[in-house]
Order: structure tokens, then C-alpha cells, then sequence
């Protein structure tokens, strides 16, 4: 193969046995183009699939790790939802032994509580004590303050239903407000404020505070989540601005 040369153009003859000569002429800009833009589209293309490899690989990872990072938040729900779930069976299961009980004759001077089937007084050896009270004047309120505070020692979780009574002359105001429905002249146990905890529970009552009054006293109940009375103390406390 023979290439002539000229200075827009080169020539490429072309000879094959039994055939005349082919002559075949390109621009020498076309063909300086196809010389450089070829290894550059290589390039590129060969960048593009590298890159979009890459991509396509932290995307996976990623993937996969939020997929790791569900599955384990997947877990931890599903164990605390069986830890709740055994609770409520042991809860049921109590409640099944008081109801085939005789019935229980209440807890004496507690009649603003109804009775239920096997309730029993356990205040007398409370996991309970009070702790950090005060009362405090807000305004025409008073705000009485204080911790319920676990005294096991091996840190066992402590639960149930909590009730604050504080009495102004012949009135008597009791906490959770919505404890008392206009139907009933007992309360349930259950209707009091439900918590559990393992230290220390923050409990903040408020009530009307009666004009003149300088102290006032308060009465502190807890019932288990079986109904049983497990924590009645009465504190009187000096009301401060």
C-alpha cells in the first residue's frame, strides 16, 4: 500500500492481486480528528464505566448497611415488644388469681377507692419513698412537687397507678383530675396516672390554692397494676412563692 501526500489531502492506493489498483483520498483534518477523538472517547467511555462501577457499588454498600441498620432496629423493637408483652401476661395472669378469689372487702379507710376481688394492703413493705417534695404557689395554684423513688436494690422496675388528695374545707380535690367521672362515686384503681420506672419517677400535681392557707396537706397513693395498695403516705408541706 502506497500514500501519497498533498497538502489538503492524502491518498491511499490500494493494490490487489488480479485487480487494478483502488485509490481511496481523506482530509487530513478528518483523519487527524479520528487519530485524536478516538482514544479520547475511549477514554471517556472507559471513565463513565468506571465511575458509574463505583457508584453502583457504595449504592449497594449503602444499601446493604441501612438494610443491616433496619433489621437490627427491627429486633431491638421486637424484643422490647415481647418484654411488654410477658409483663402483660404476668399482669393477666395475677388478675386471674385475684378474680377467682372471694371477694375482698376493700382497704378500710380507703372507701373513695372501689374494691376489687383479692385487693390486699402491701404499703407497709413499699418498694416506694418519697423524695425532693415541695409545694409550690403558682399563681391562684399550688403546684406540689416531688419523686417517687425505687428502694430496691437490685434496681427491679417499679409500676402501676399513682393518686394525689388534698382536702380544702369540705372539698376534696383529687389528682389525675379526670379520675372521677360524674357517674361514679368510687374510683377505680387504674384510673389513676399510669408510670414505671427503675430510679426515680418526677410527679407534678397542681390545685386550687384556697385563699389564706399557708400549708397544705397532701395524700400520696400508689396501686399496683393488680390493684393492690402499695404505697399511701400523707405529707404536709408549707406552701412557698
Amino acid at each position: 500500500m502506497t500514500i501519497k501526500e498533498n497538502k489538503k489531502k492524502l491518498s491511499f492506493v490500494l493494490y490487489q492481486e488480479e485487480k487494478a489498483p483502488q485509490i481511496f483520498e481523506i482530509k487530513k483534518n478528518i483523519l487527524k480528528f479520528l487519530i485524536v477523538a478516538f482514544p479520547i472517547l475511549a477514554l471517556l467511555f472507559l471513565t463513565t464505566i468506571v465511575t458509574g462501577t463505583l457508584y453502583f457499588r457504595k449504592i449497594k454498600t449503602f444499601a446493604e448497611r441501612q438494610e443491616s441498620q433496619t433489621l437490627k432496629d427491627l429486633k431491638i423493637k421486637n424484643a422490647l415488644f415481647l418484654k411488654k408483652e410477658n409483663e402483660y401476661k404476668r399482669i393477666a395472669k395475677k388478675l386471674q388469681q385475684k378474680l377467682a378469689t372471694a371477694p375482698s372487702r376493700g382497704l378500710g379507710g380507703l372507701a373513695l377507692f372501689k374494691a376489687t376481688n383479692g385487693q390486699i394492703d402491701l404499703s407497709m413493705k413499699s418498694p416506694i419513698v418519697l423524695d425532693s417534695i415541695r409545694a409550690k404557689k403558682v399563681g391562684n395554684k399550688v403546684q406540689f412537687n416531688f419523686n417517687l423513688k425505687n428502694k430496691r436494690e437490685d434496681g427491679k422496675k417499679v409500676s402501676g397507678y399513682l393518686f394525689v388528695i388534698t382536702k380544702s374545707g369540705n372539698t376534696l380535690r383529687v389528682f389525675p383530675r379526670d379520675s372521677i367521672t360524674r357517674n361514679e362515686f368510687q374510683i377505680p384503681f387504674n384510673k389513676g396516672e399510669s408510670f414505671g420506672f427503675s430510679r426515680f419517677r418526677p410527679v407534678k400535681a397542681t390545685f386550687p390554692l384556697p385563699k389564706g392557707v399557708k400549708s397544705m396537706s397532701f395524700k400520696v397513693l400508689v396501686f399496683s397494676k393488680i390493684g393492690d395498695l402499695v404505697f399511701q403516705e400523707i405529707v404536709t408541706k408549707k406552701v412557698r412563692n
